[in-house]
């Protein structure tokens, strides 16, 4: 007999919760040392949210950890889930899959770009570093809206921020997986890059690389 589903999964308030932080820590050692790809690990991420919620999740539902809402689990399947009050987060459970395939694709041709761009020589080191922080920002909001997981979401997006940086030695100094970046400004800079003004979200974003 299926447990009933749980209304929510507060890690947060987890016993084991302090192991999140040093499951972080071992993450971005192997990012930095190149144990970890991270282009690989930002198109698929369930390895890498797997890895930090592991033994976090609630009694009877291990597979919250590692695995998309949509998938084929008896609390997933139809797991809805929204960000705080914003109706453009929280991608409905049968639509999961496709949009994280977009967002799969679309990270492929701006890896590819970005390559290009920063081998080509042709622009000044603050320019190339201006265009892959704006990439960042774009696939760390649209991940955002698709919300694929029951939760970690932010911890996901913000290990992707790292890798796709990271691809370019522009290893953050300020930007925290965990715990979250001081909000204010965190959400509201990601609000105002969601409605059309992405240059306070950049900016910061490039503050915390320096």
């Amino acid at each position: 007999m299926a447990h009933p589903c749980p209304d929510s999964w507060p890690y947060e308030q987890h016993p084991k919760r302090k192991k999140l932080l040093a499951r972080v820590v071992d993450v971005i050692k192997r990012l930095r040392s190149r144990q970890l790809d991270g282009v690989r690990a930002s198109q698929d991420s369930r390895p890498v949210h797997s890895g930090l919620f592991e033994g976090l999740t609630p009694p009877h539902f291990t597979y919250f950890a590692g695995h998309y809402r949509g998938e084929p689990f008896h609390c997933l399947e139809f797991s809805t889930v929204r960000a705080g009050n914003d109706p453009r987060t929280g991608t409905s459970p049968d639509m999961v899959a496709q949009r994280i395939d977009e967002l799969k694709n679309l990270i492929a041709r701006g890896v590819a770009e970005a390559d290009n761009l920063v081998a080509s020589g042709t622009l000044p080191e603050h320019e190339k570093m201006q265009h892959v922080v704006a990439f960042a920002c774009r696939i760390f909001d649209l991940f955002l809206q698709v919300h694929p997981y029951v939760n970690g979401n932010g911890h996901v997006a913000r290990f992707i921020v790292w890798a796709i940086l990271g691809r370019y030695g522009f290893w953050p100094v300020r930007w925290t997986i965990e715990p979250r970046p001081p909000n204010p400004p965190y959400i509201p800079y990601l609000l105002e890059h969601r409605g059309g003004n992405g240059k306070p979200l950049v900016e910061w974003v490039l503050n915390c690389i320096k």
